[in-house]
């Protein structure tokens, strides 16, 4: 079972420092505590490295890149970096999104029913008016969908 302690969220920004002090905030008020938060600042040119120096946050580390590796690349560093960190999940994401406060809560509380048979986990992302992300919604693909599970398993389809 995954703890909020063995969570880091890695946040990808660039040049976008406004929203990044929306998403940041939005962390820091998740009610599952002991979360690390490590930012992957893009080689932003509007501040953001200057901003990140100042903040006091609880389990924040920065990581202020020199040129912009773009989104993947971000996250592809990001990822690579919290695994240094040791951590045992990432919750990725980027500086536009603004969990609600019992996300991370509900991500865990859907691990401990899964006792980790499952490849990943995602929330449902909303627009600002309230209606589905159509680029975050989930497809169904070739692979076991846990979804339509009525027991815990656990399977392989790799041949």
């Amino acid at each position: 079972m995954i703890d909020a302690r063995d969570v880091t969220a890695v946040v990808v920004t660039y040049n976008r420092l406004p929203l990044l002090r929306r998403c940041l905030a939005a962390l820091q008020a998740q009610t599952a505590q002991g979360l690390r938060v490590l930012v992957v600042d893009n080689a932003s040119a509007d501040g953001t490295a200057e901003y990140l120096k100042t903040l006091a946050m609880p389990g924040l580390v920065c990581r202020i890149l020199t040129e912009n590796l773009g989104g993947a690349g971000g996250f592809a560093y990001g990822m690579q970096a919290a695994a240094e960190l040791g951590c045992k999940a990432v919750w990725l994401m980027d500086d536009d999104t603004l969990p609600e406060p019992q996300a991370l809560e509900a991500l865990l509380a859907a691990d401990a029913a899964m006792d980790g048979a499952y490849g990943w986990l995602s929330s449902r992302a909303l627009a600002p008016d309230g209606s589905d992300q159509p680029m975050n919604l989930q497809r169904k693909t070739m692979y076991l969908s846990l979804i339509h599970i009525s027991e815990p398993t656990r399977r392989s389809y790799i041949s």
